[in-house]
């Protein structure tokens, strides 16, 4: 948040921290600096034990080990947040399942670069339902277009 040319830091860490949908702010190389309370109960609801540290870990890492795996959702956000991080795109954004054993669930994620000054971006994910869509051509990828709404996981 800006004030007359400031980075209000305390608005910005209350808006952070009450932000609904899971958030984590990563550094240049991918390793992730922050994330919000919605990460981490998300995380907790979804078998991450309690005391796992997050902040620390490269994001990339993650994706690449499940890219491994034969993860194509993952091998394509690790393409879009090293795309950002390099300046190819301004954002990415990305549909993608994360099931849980009794539901379906779509989310969208979405990276954008932070400005010039902090080489760090925002990754953000929004809960989209238990369905979407699929355009033929792009089933699951969009590097430029910002989300049209910010829909929230349900608590």
């Amino acid at each position: 948040m800006e004030t007359g040319g400031h980075i209000n830091l305390d608005l910005f860490r209350q808006i952070f921290r009450a932000y609904p949908a899971q958030v984590a702010l990563l550094d240049n190389t991918g390793q992730i600096l922050a994330v919000n309370p919605a990460w981490i109960r998300f995380g907790r609801s979804n078998g991450i034990r309690n005391g796992y540290r997050v902040v620390g870990l490269s994001y990339l890492d993650v994706c690449a080990r499940a890219a491994g795996q034969g993860d194509s959702y993952a091998r394509d956000a690790m393409a879009g947040i090293v795309g950002v991080l390099q300046g190819i795109h301004p954002r990415f954004t990305l549909n993608y399942p994360c099931h849980s054993p009794t539901q379906n669930r779509w989310f969208k994620m979405y990276a954008e670069a932070q400005s010039p000054q902090s080489p760090s971006i925002i990754v953000a994910h929004l809960y989209l339902g238990p369905s979407v869509s699929k355009d033929p051509d792009h089933p699951h990828l969009n590097l430029a277009q910002p989300p049209s709404e910010f829909p929230v996981w349900p608590e």
